[in-house]
């Protein structure tokens, strides 16, 4: 299996952080989240603070893949029972942080429009405090996918040569 990164271009004309990196897919299961996990590490050890931000809202599994219970998750934030500032989760063993998703549930899937724009700008909000900020989306182009997509920064969007990772 081979792993295509393409890098789509953004407006320079935005008043959105450009310290952000999403990493997108149009299909689950081509390597998004590893690609995430290790761009952070990456940046990390250049020495850069960075932030790895789980925004798969579906099915999060930066957690899982790292070996990581985190006390506070996404889920906390959008519940508000804390800020998001307070749910960060820092990774010693890779240099960074990360803002831990809601793994084994589907709740933030189906977050309103209201809550997904205000979690958008606590993100923003949060990312000036951050050299850079690691966005790992959902597969697909849902609302919430396009919505976190700013146009400042980079998308890296992931594929594998499969027919259904190149379709999708």
């Amino acid at each position: 299996m081979t792993t295509k990164t393409t890098i789509l271009p953004h407006s320079p004309t935005t008043t959105k952080p450009s310290n952000l990196i999403t990493i997108a897919s149009g299909k689950g299961g081509v390597g998004k989240t590893w690609f995430a996990i290790t761009l952070t590490h990456a940046l990390a050890r250049q020495e850069q603070k960075a932030l790895l931000f789980d925004a798969d809202f579906g099915l999060a599994n930066v957690d899982v893949q790292l070996g990581l219970n985190a006390d506070q998750n996404l889920g906390s934030v959008v519940a508000g029972k804390v800020a998001m500032s307070q749910a960060i989760t820092n990774f010693a063993e890779g240099g960074f942080d990360i803002m831990v998703g809601m793994s084994g549930s589907g709740q933030l899937a189906d977050m309103g429009r209201a809550r997904l724009s205000e979690l958008k700008s606590e993100l923003w909000q949060l990312a000036q405090g951050y050299d850079r900020v690691v966005i790992d989306l959902g597969a697909g182009l849902e609302s919430a996918v396009r919505s976190l997509t700013p146009k400042g920064g980079m998308t890296l969007v992931v594929a594998t040569d499969e027919p259904t990772s190149l379709t999708d």
